[in-house]
């Protein structure tokens, strides 16, 4: 069982600052260190607590051109920044296991915020087996409005989900993203909001610096996009969004909401 009372809470994460390693090993194999959101309270966890059991990592995401879109509109606009699950929908195209769930905590923008806009052409039907799609009767065209040349570093950790398995440890999965990004090895190829925009990634540099532009000043971006919950029904979830000194976090916070899914499973 894991700690109950705040005052419980209070020795485990105490004990964590002053016993880092001893920790990890311990957190990680501990009977609660795979519960799901079912079994918290509430549908997210603190990054102090995602944080004592896997540390930090952070990736490099780059490309010419992206569209991180909220709810579909006439005429889509980007955020200037990618929303939380655009960013956990790259990492898991590098990585993607049952057992891990990914929790984006920052997003470093690295290039001065450009826009430009473009004509595309959509089909506002869907597929459904046995009834063909005639696109020339349901082609549309709209403006969107994207972002160009960007750059991000990524800073992510990831929790285990009930899937875990009893032999599953941290260090494995981190082993795993850190080969498959050095050796840009992906299940799929990561894109920037939309799978025409290809997204490219590499190991985040040691040291990187957010772009001057950007560098103090505060862009309050309102509300944002954080994740879907899935169930009979899919309920969108949002957050106060800022980018602060050239980092995408909470309003009048340092990090990004921590999102567990119903279920806990990244499903």
């Amino acid at each position: 069982m894991g700690p109950k009372t705040k005052a419980d809470k209070d020795r485990v994460l105490a004990f964590v600052k002053a016993n880092p390693n001893r920790a990890l090993a311990e957190v990680a194999q501990a009977p609660h260190a795979g519960r799901g959101a079912e079994n918290c309270e509430g549908a997210q966890r603190s990054e102090e607590e995602v944080r004592m059991i896997h540390p930090s990592v952070h990736v490099r995401f780059f490309g010419p051109f992206a569209a991180f879109v909220g709810e579909k509109k006439d005429e889509p606009c980007s955020y200037s920044a990618p929303t939380p699950s655009a960013a956990r929908g790259m990492l898991e195209a590098v990585l993607w296991r049952p057992a891990i769930l990914w929790h984006i905590l920052r997003v470093h923008i690295l290039k001065p915020i450009r826009w430009f806009t473009m004509r595309v052409n959509e089909v506002e039907d869907r597929y459904e087996e046995g009834r063909p799609v005639v696109i020339e009767n349901c082609r549309t065209q709209r403006t969107l409005t994207g972002l160009r040349d960007v750059d991000y570093v990524v800073e992510a950790a990831f929790s285990f989900t009930p899937k875990k398995g009893p032999e599953e440890d941290a260090k494995k999965f981190f082993d795993m993203l850190k080969r498959r990004v050095s050796l840009g090895q992906c299940r799929f190829q990561p894109y920037m909001g939309r799978r025409d925009f290809m997204a490219f990634f590499e190991p985040a540099p040691e040291t990187f610096a957010q772009d001057t532009s950007l560098r103090g000043r505060t862009i309050d971006l309102g509300m944002m996009a954080l994740d879907r919950h899935y169930g009979k029904t899919i309920v969108q979830e949002f957050f106060r969004a800022e980018i602060k000194d050239g980092v995408l976090v909470e309003k009048g916070k340092d990090t990004l909401p921590v999102f567990y899914p119903n279920g806990g499973n990244g499903a």
